[in-house]
């Protein structure tokens, strides 16, 4: 996941940063210590967006859906009653009571 993935990236952040701060035989070294510590704060500060965007976007969704859609879909619009069965009475005549 993307917490997972930034407390990795976190890990090399901070080993970079270690590594960073040593002294390099070669200026060249020291710079693309100092440039990868850069690229992977640029990562974690991307996947911090990231996950603050999407909780921010759940938590508007949730909010949205408890207070919109669920008592919508769930109003009594009207009351309707509608017949189940219809019973028709005809009374016999004499001609239906003849065997």
């Amino acid at each position: 996941s993307r917490e997972q993935a930034l407390r990795r990236i976190a890990k090399e952040l901070v080993r970079q940063q270690i590594e960073a701060r040593q002294l390099a035989l070669f200026e060249e070294i020291q710079e693309e210590s100092e440039m990868s510590v850069r690229a992977l704060e640029e990562q974690v500060a991307v996947l911090r967006q990231d996950v603050e965007r999407t909780r921010e976007l759940l938590t508007r969704e949730r909010d949205d859906r408890l207070s919109t859609v669920l008592p919508k879909r769930f109003q009594v619009r009207e009351v309707r009653v509608l017949p189940l069965a219809l019973t028709y009475l005809v009374p016999a005549t004499a001609e239906d009571l003849q065997p």
